[in-house]
């Protein structure tokens, strides 16, 4: 069985959601997909790149379906927004694109394939008719948890009369709140999906390891480097989902993960390495052609402090959401540059008028505030994030807006979505 597949992306995003297209081409050769133009030239760029098997729809489009979207579009933000569409676009492709019986897929633009999914799809029961995608949060990554047990950014669902109930079930739900904001068991789109195993016949949780691998649960599996490519507890890898991935205006490459199973060779060589590669050509294609680099980009809105060494950083995610961003350049071999950045945390949201200060081990801090054994005692009730960097990798702190642009495509959950 291959579904039909779905994913939404604008311009600003088009070399990585090229690069998930491409790859499931790759590993799903004459699969058919639709995707939701979130802007003009998005679509143009897909004709040129796809001349079958793909569809393309418009908000205006979706609009049409429910006149309710223009009201929602004024009142929410564009990532909000964006985020309430999904379950009318999955409704709409399921009940217009596949014949009863047959499935769909959808799928965030910034997933990649590394083998066949197609395996996995056969066996799935017959009595299945929704399957969703645990979050498998790994251990220092449980307090992910109030944005959903599952992931929103993968599921499949079936035409017939459980998955349309599904569908129009979280349709409704979404149109009616769909906020980047935690209430209760609330969160955009994705906190409904907790309910759907017990609310619903018919939906079942993924288990295989090697589908949606991320940042948040890489701890919970054991990873193998193999020449034919990364097994996961013995599985084939089958995509990853590179949450929040994005590119500084110097060309360095960054994410705001950076737990210390990040660091795995298997993650920056066999995972990491090729994907950066692939965006990055496709990238330069869209320059020559479109005269955009079709990824999304991030401009830290604090001042990094000068280049120092370091072996840990302090920071506290309940209290201030202190992103730890880790940088890389990917080199024409599709390899890491090996460089040293900057570390900058401001803790005034933490320690109030406190100065903003950084913990150094082994090496100078150069214009920080050497610590005090003041501010080191407040040190004592922030809890420890290890973040040293083994191949060029840059840990500083960001705030959530510092990750939403305002596209709807980085934010604190863009890939969790």
């Amino acid at each position: 069985m291959t579904p039909h597949f779905i994913t939404y992306f604008d311009s600003h995003y088009a070399a990585q959601g090229l690069a998930m297209l491409t790859s499931l081409r790759r590993w799903c050769p004459g699969c058919s997909f639709t995707v939701l133009c979130l802007d003009d030239l998005i679509g143009r760029i897909l004709q040129d790149a796809f001349p079958t098997g793909l569809t393309l729809l418009t908000c205006e489009d979706l609009a049409a379906l429910e006149p309710r979207l223009a009201a929602i579009r004024s009142a929410r933000t564009p990532w909000e927004f964006f985020a309430s569409q999904k379950p009318l676009l999955v409704l709409h492709v399921l009940e217009n694109a596949v014949a009863p019986g047959e499935w769909v897929a959808f799928l965030d633009a910034d997933t990649f394939f590394y083998s066949s999914p197609v395996e996995t799809f056969a066996v799935i029961s017959a009595q299945t008719s929704v399957v969703i995608s645990p979050h498998r949060f790994s251990p220092g990554t449980e307090h992910l948890s109030i944005y959903g047990l599952y992931n929103a950014g993968f599921g499949l669902w079936k035409h017939d009369a459980k998955g349309l109930a599904v569908l129009r079930d979280w349709k409704a739900e979404c149109l009616d709140w769909c906020y980047s904001r935690v209430e209760g068991e609330r969160f955009m789109n994705q906190g409904y999906l907790n309910r759907w195993t017990s609310r619903h016949d018919g939906v079942v949780a993924l288990s295989h390891p090697g589908f949606n691998l991320a940042p948040w649960n890489i701890g919970s599996h054991r990873l193998t480097q193999t020449p034919q490519g990364v097994l996961v507890d013995d599985q084939p890898l089958v995509f990853f989902h590179f949450s929040s991935v994005s590119r500084t205006l110097e060309g360095h490459w960054q994410t705001f993960y950076t737990y210390d199973e990040m660091r795995q060779p298997a993650v920056l060589d066999s995972i990491y390495a090729p994907y950066l590669d692939a965006v990055e050509k496709i990238s330069a294609r869209l320059q020559r052609e479109y005269h955009i680099a079709g990824v999304a980009h991030f401009a830290p809105s604090i001042p990094p402090l000068r280049c120092f060494d370091f072996a840990a950083l302090r920071c506290n995610r309940s209290e201030a959401t202190t992103l730890c961003t880790l940088q890389h350049r990917v080199v024409r071999q599709g390899r890491f540059r090996l460089r040293h950045h900057p570390v900058f945390t401001q803790l005034k949201d933490i320690l109030g008028n406190a100065p903003a200060t950084v913990r150094q081990l082994g090496s100078q801090i150069v214009g920080a505030t050497a610590l005090s054994k003041q501010v080191s005692s407040h040190f004592a009730l922030l809890r420890e994030n290890h973040c040293s960097p083994p191949r060029g990798f840059r840990h500083h702190a960001l705030t959530p807006a510092d990750l939403d642009d305002g596209s709807g495509h980085l934010g604190h959950g863009r890939g969790t979505l």
